[in-house]
C-alpha cells in the first residue's frame, strides 16, 4: 500500500509563497484580510458547494466579518469579491480548483465489444404511426 505523508506536503505547500488576499471598503476605507484560495478551510468548500455564501465568507474572515459587515455588504459585493480572487488565482469558477488539469492521455485503441450478442433496432417501429383503435366489440344480446 502506497503512503502519503499530509504533513510533507503541508510542509511542502507552506513553503511556497502565496499572500493573501487584501480587501478595502468603506469611506474611509478599511482593510480586511482573506488567506489564499489554498490555504482556505475546506468548509468554505463546503458552504460554497451549497450556495452559503454568508458563511463561507465567516469562515474566510473569521473574527473580522463582524466588522466587514458594518459596510453595508451586498450580494453583489460578495460575489464580485469571489469573482475576483477566482480570476486572479486563475480558476474560472468556484470549485474548479479541485478539478483535474486536463484530460487523461490516451492509452489505448477502440474499445472492445463487451458482449458477442447484438440488439435488434427499434427504431423503425417508434417511427411507424399507431394503429387506430378497433371499435369495441359488440356485446352479444
Amino acid at each position: 500500500m502506497a503512503h502519503i505523508d499530509l504533513n510533507q506536503l503541508r510542509a511542502a505547500r507552506a513553503e511556497q509563497a502565496r499572500e493573501p488576499y487584501t480587501i478595502t471598503i468603506g469611506d474611509p476605507p478599511e482593510e480586511f484580510t482573506i488567506p489564499h484560495q489554498r490555504d482556505w478551510p475546506v468548509e468554505v468548500s463546503e458552504f460554497l458547494g451549497v450556495g452559503n455564501m454568508r458563511m463561507a465568507m465567516r469562515v474566510l474572515v473569521g473574527v473580522q466579518w463582524e466588522q466587514m459587515k458594518t459596510h453595508s455588504l451586498t450580494i453583489g459585493d460578495i460575489e464580485d469579491l469571489m469573482e475576483a480572487i477566482m480570476n486572479s488565482s486563475g480558476v474560472a469558477e468556484l470549485g474548479e480548483s479541485l478539478a483535474s488539469n486536463g484530460s487523461s492521455p490516451n492509452t489505448s485503441g477502440p474499445s472492445k465489444a463487451t458482449s458477442n450478442g447484438s440488439t435488434v433496432s427499434t427504431s423503425a417501429r417508434r417511427s411507424r404511426p399507431a394503429k387506430a383503435a378497433s371499435p369495441p366489440a359488440a356485446s352479444p344480446t
